[in-house]
């Protein structure tokens, strides 16, 4: 169990009068409803942040590569695979406009490292990503919570080169006094998580 579901079921039996409303939405979605007070916190991926909009940082995972198997890069899956390889291979992409700002991460990743990336295929969802990656269309650039999902003919191979990583955010607006119950989730978040 990682530690957000860890602090979410701690918070339920500590406040089971209190109903919780979660939304799912990509890191881009949440930016409005936390500017209207639709939504009093949200936890995203590290990005451009409006003013009124401040953060915490709660974890960091890292960047994990994709690839099908009988790759030829699973030669490194014990001692981890240098970035510079991977501009040799087509890249199964998040799209850019469903606003995961995994989009944004994993092409700064690459390009800061020199690699130019041969996008062949892009989709939404992990889940599709890595049915491409199964499939044989690419390897793909993840993170390391998307390794728990078991897609048949999938390996994954971490970095020996870099320590990259991204930034998983609790987001609120500082110009809206968080309610009661909100504020004690958070805490809980942070201390659970953060420590």
């Amino acid at each position: 169990m990682n530690k957000v579901t860890m602090s979410l079921r701690q918070y339920r039996e500590s406040y089971p009068e209190v109903a919780i409303h979660m939304h799912q939405m990509n890191t881009k979605q949440q930016l409005a409803p936390l500017l209207t007070g639709r939504i009093d916190i949200g936890i995203m991926r590290n990005t451009e942040l409006p003013e009124q909009l401040n953060y915490q940082l709660l974890f960091k995972e890292p960047f994990m590569v994709a690839v099908y198997e009988g790759h030829p890069l699973l030669k490194y899956e014990k001692t981890g695979v240098d970035i510079h390889l991977l501009a040799e291979y087509p890249l199964v992409f998040f799209e850019r406009e469903v606003g995961t700002a995994l989009y944004d991460e994993i092409h700064n990743l690459l390009t800061s490292a020199g690699v130019i990336p041969k996008i062949s295929q892009e989709a939404g969802e992990a889940m599709t990503i890595l049915g491409l990656v199964s499939a044989g269309m690419g390897i793909s650039i993840i993170t390391e919570s998307f390794t728990r999902m078991k897609i048949d003919g999938v390996k994954y191979i971490r970095f020996s080169n870099i320590e990259a990583a991204s930034e998983v955010w609790l987001v609120y607006n500082t110009r809206r006094a968080l309610p009661a119950a909100a504020k004690k989730l958070t805490e809980l978040l942070i201390e659970n998580i953060v420590g």
